[in-house]
């Protein structure tokens, strides 16, 4: 390369290093800022204490978060019985299973894990298996899940 070509492709690197180390000033400055304000303005308070309020999580601007009309919260310790009920009030499970014009399927499982915690491939089996039934379901067969 010629000592020019050398010169200029030296500036361009240095201004793009430095248009890049601008960058992320600029983003440490906007970002850090706002967690040092909230780390020392807010301080975590002591338990019992009525009528204060929670401090403001510093990284809450930058989640986005779809706003829905449910409830975030699944509160599945009252929910449950409730959709249980429903099911069973409405017999929707042998209307589904005399509704199928197909012959019966079953999907035979083994034994859930007995010792330890439960590894990844038990939800992995359990998760195939209710894909399995559902599209053996759809195909028009009496499926037992």
């Amino acid at each position: 390369m010629g000592s020019s070509v050398k010169i200029m492709f030296l500036f361009l690197s240095a201004l793009t290093l430095r248009r890049q180390q601008a960058l992320v000033r600029s983003f440490q400055l906007r970002h850090t800022s706002a967690v040092k304000r909230s780390a020392f303005s807010t301080a975590l308070k002591a338990k019992g204490k009525e009528g204060e309020k929670k401090p403001k999580n510093a990284f809450a601007s930058t989640i986005i978060l779809p706003e829905t009309g449910f409830s975030q919260r699944a509160n599945a310790v009252v929910r449950e019985p409730e959709i249980q009920a429903f099911w069973k009030d409405y017999d929707i499970y042998n209307k589904l299973s005399e509704s199928a014009p197909g012959e019966r399927f079953i999907l035979h499982d083994g034994p859930p894990y007995a010792n330890g915690d439960l590894p990844c491939g038990h939800a992995l089996n359990k998760i195939l298996k209710d894909f399995i039934n559902r599209k053996q379901a759809l195909n028009g067969k009496q499926v037992h899940y």
